[in-house]
């Protein structure tokens, strides 16, 4: 028979070990099973003393404004898991972009560690796999937000039976037949939209020397058409900026008849939010060379901007195209298309909404209407 003692030490021995237990399951309960690609990013900081002992001094010094302020390590890895299946919302698609900003915007220490090959590299594996998530059928969830949006204006679009899959499939919508009628279709010389933006002439003459900034990339001309034979030919020509919100239709569309003499798709990484490339990254981008009857070569070029912008082209060499035949699409985020005239071609720009011609810096426009028209290369 037990004594007292015995009976009491084996009572407090129990209890203790009930607590334990119990403590160590709640704390299993509540730890954040991280996905595949945010477990690699915990291994490579965790093998890594340097990188993380740098990281851990750059989030100290955060400023109170920041969101990183006393944050740790672990804050950056959660941060990461709901950034890869964030569904963007219509009032803050870029979310998660700009407060990822905060974490280095005012911070060179920072930068230095975030170009560094391996987080780079990882950042890369991210993009692919928040993409992959944007196109599975869990991303569809926010679909009814924008289709209700009256900015999306869900009538002018195609419905798919049985719905929108997934959000790119939301995203990369086709518009019903007959919604954007194509200006003057068959005139050679009339330039029209590329697709429904704002749009902002490129003021300056396109010299070899003259920069102009999408969003806040500085590109020139021929860095944009990635050193091509065929950039010259719009030195000291005319250019113009169409900028697309993540509420447009984004397919985007040929300004001009003729042929396709060259495309590419260039690197870069789909993913670039606001001060990515000035710090890390060069935007995803690519172009097409169209060659008109009698009004020059015209150039277009496609450009991802913030959070996933993939390019994806529809068209080929040798393809010969009218104004309003699709090029190509951009998956979810905000996009760019730069538009570039030889000179002495493009005459007395003009944007046309509702019939109405203003001649203004930038003007909100569809796809189709007329933007322009070009000079025939046989009138002096």
């Amino acid at each position: 028979m037990y004594s007292i003692n015995k009976i009491i030490l084996l009572i407090f021995y129990t209890s203790n070990c009930y607590m334990f237990l119990l403590s160590n399951a709640s704390g299993t309960e509540n730890q954040v099973e991280h996905s595949p690609v945010v477990k690699e990013l915990q291994k490579i900081i965790e093998s890594n003393d340097d990188l993380r002992l740098n990281l851990e001094k750059a989030l100290k010094e955060q400023g109170k404004d920041s969101y990183w302020h006393n944050k740790k390590i672990e804050d950056m890895f959660n941060f990461f898991e709901d950034w890869l299946v964030f569904l963007p919302t219509t009032d803050k698609p870029e979310k998660y972009s700009y407060i990822f900003n905060e974490i280095y915007i005012n911070n060179q220490n920072v930068r230095m560690l975030l170009r560094q090959p391996l987080f780079r590299d990882w950042l890369k594996k991210f993009v692919i796999a928040r993409g992959n998530f944007m196109d599975s059928e869990k991303s569809a969830e926010i679909i009814k937000e924008w289709v209700e949006d009256p900015n999306v204006n869900i009538g002018e679009y195609e419905l798919p039976s049985g719905g929108f899959k997934s959000f790119n499939d939301f995203f990369t919508r086709k518009i019903k037949p007959g919604s954007r009628p194509i200006y003057m279709q068959n005139d050679d010389s009339i330039i029209t939209s590329p697709a429904d933006c704002t749009i902002h002439k490129i003021h300056e003459k396109l010299s070899a020397e003259t920069t102009f900034e999408v969003k806040d990339e500085i590109f020139d001309v021929k860095k944009m058409l990635d050193n091509s034979t065929l950039a010259g030919k719009f030195l000291n020509g005319d250019g113009a900026i169409c900028f697309l919100m993540p509420s447009d239709y984004h397919r985007f569309h040929s300004p001009v008849n003729g042929k396709i003499i060259e495309t590419k798709q260039l690197g870069g990484l789909y993913f670039a939010a606001q001060g990515w490339t000035t710090y890390l990254f060069e935007r995803r981008r690519g172009y097409y060379l169209i060659e008109t009857s009698h009004y020059g070569l015209v150039g277009v070029v496609l450009v991802g901007l913030a959070d996933i912008s993939s390019v994806n082209f529809v068209r080929k060499e040798n393809d010969i195209i009218q104004k309003g035949d699709e090029l190509g699409f951009f998956a979810y985020g905000g996009s760019a298309i730069v538009l570039f005239f030889e000179p002495n071609r493009l005459i007395d720009p003009v944007y046309v909404n509702n019939n109405t011609v203003y001649k203004v810096s930038e003007v909100k426009i569809k796809m189709g209407q007329k933007i322009g028209a070009l000079k025939n290369e046989l009138i002096k």
